[in-house]
């Protein structure tokens, strides 16, 4: 009888090892940033470190020559990095690397453009990301 309860604390205490050394999939999930988006504009221009030519209808004239993706920038821990990264019809085209280095910071990144389906995407160290934008450039 001695030997039977020990073996049931033994399997008992053993489960709650067991239970405790599974990882918690809500643990799991991936770090939210400190970095946050608080404005951006697909534009044509940067002016006073604002967007100037903002592209409100999500369609551009490929005679513009060049965009730019303007971002302005709320960081609680500095310095870090974020990336703009531009796709065309569904490729990377570019990638940028920003240097984030106040709490409050507009950034931009500027492609030369062609006819076609475009996104740039606002994307932090951690990989999240944190903007997108969608734009067409037509001939």
């Amino acid at each position: 009888m001695k030997k039977m309860m020990a073996a049931v604390l033994l399997a008992t205490l053993a489960g709650a090892v067991t239970a405790q050394t599974q990882p918690n999939t809500a643990d799991q999930q991936a770090p939210k940033t400190d970095i946050t988006v608080s404005r951006s504009a697909v534009c044509t221009g940067i002016q006073d470190r604002e967007p100037s030519g903002a592209q409100e209808t999500g369609e551009i004239k490929a005679e513009v020559g060049s965009v730019y993706f303007w971002t302005e920038i709320q960081a609680k821990d500095v310095p870090a990095t974020v990336k703009h990264v531009w796709t065309l019809n569904g490729k990377q085209a570019a990638e940028v690397e920003l240097s984030v280095k106040y709490p409050r910071m507009r950034t931009w990144s500027s492609k030369k453009i062609v006819a076609g389906a475009w996104k740039v995407e606002v994307v932090a160290a951690s990989g999240e990301v944190l903007k997108a934008a969608e734009f067409k450039v037509v001939p």
